[in-house]
């Protein structure tokens, strides 16, 4: 049996289909599906090929870009805030420490959120652990921009306890 790969509750990852490199994620295991920061979306629907989706986003700091990616199935989601709204969806890599796998990617405007993509718990399923006292474990260290989140502080030894 290959040993689990442990990774902290923050890390940056890869999205290589799209060049992306570095991109900083929150891992949160509460999350079912993984979620990007975009600012619009839209699928496209080729007569020829397999559909698409093309989005503009800024994920690297340097302006908005924009991305296209297979299209995955939409996704009907809870968002933290309690509303439920259906998101578009696009397969592609995602690189984190060891892992390289084809992921689901939920897209999404998380202007209020400090990280540009959470990464939810179907994406890291087989051999993936999360030690939520840590931060990047696997992965080069960038911190994200954006307004701070509570859960984002880092806890300290003594912070820990039976409560």
């Amino acid at each position: 049996m290959t040993a689990p790969l442990i990774v902290g509750w923050k890390e940056s990852c890869a999205l290589p289909e799209l060049g992306i490199v570095d991109l900083p994620v929150k891992v949160d295991t509460g999350a079912r599906t993984s979620a990007l920061h975009v600012i619009s979306a839209a699928l496209i629907t080729p007569s020829d090929g397999p559909r698409r989706i093309r989005f503009e986003a800024d994920l690297t700091g340097t302006g908005t870009q924009t991305y296209e990616a297979a299209a995955a199935e939409s996704r009907m989601v809870r968002s933290s805030n309690g509303e439920v709204e259906e998101r578009l969806a696009i397969r592609t890599r995602l690189v984190l420490g060891g892992m390289n796998r084809a992921v689901d990617i939920t897209l999404t405007n998380r202007n209020d959120m400090r990280f540009p993509m959470l990464v939810g718990r179907t994406s890291l399923r087989r051999g993936v652990l999360v030690n939520p006292l840590q931060s990047f474990l696997v992965s080069r260290r960038v911190e994200p921009g954006g307004p701070a989140e509570p859960e984002d502080a880092d806890i300290s030894e003594h912070e820990v306890g039976d409560d």
